[in-house]
């Protein structure tokens, strides 16, 4: 079992959720990240707004990767390499946010609000 949230550099602004269990797999859009969000639509209470500070950082917000992985005899170092090599290298990096929509995007649009779903092995 997997899920979660993700960032992808050529989708900068959206949140990208993921849940899989077995062989059945779904991602799609989960919205806007908060620094994406107009501040006077953010919610007033503490309890959230300390949730929000508490993941944010001050060059990406609060945009991150953030998946859970649950399983028997997981080869941990093989799934933390594969998840790595998807990050963006420090050349990427350096290139910001203006040319990173031009990079290759694996995942089919999500169109608003609207989750993709996949059948198949698991990666």
């Amino acid at each position: 079992r997997s899920k979660g949230y993700f960032w992808l550099a050529s989708r900068f602004n959206m949140v990208g959720s993921w849940s899989q269990a077995g062989g059945a797999c779904r991602h799609g859009d989960a919205g806007l990240w908060w620094a994406d969000v107009d501040k006077s639509q953010w919610p007033d209470d503490q309890e959230s707004l300390d949730q929000i500070k508490a993941n944010w950082n001050t060059d990406f917000g609060d945009r991150r990767q953030e998946l859970v992985f649950i399983g028997i005899e997981m080869n941990k170092h093989r799934m933390r390499g594969s998840l790595n090599a998807c990050l963006l290298t420090d050349y990427e990096m350096e290139q910001g946010k203006e040319t990173w929509h031009t990079l290759p995007d694996p995942f089919p649009h999500w169109g608003t609000n609207g989750d993709q779903e996949f059948m198949g092995e698991a990666q």
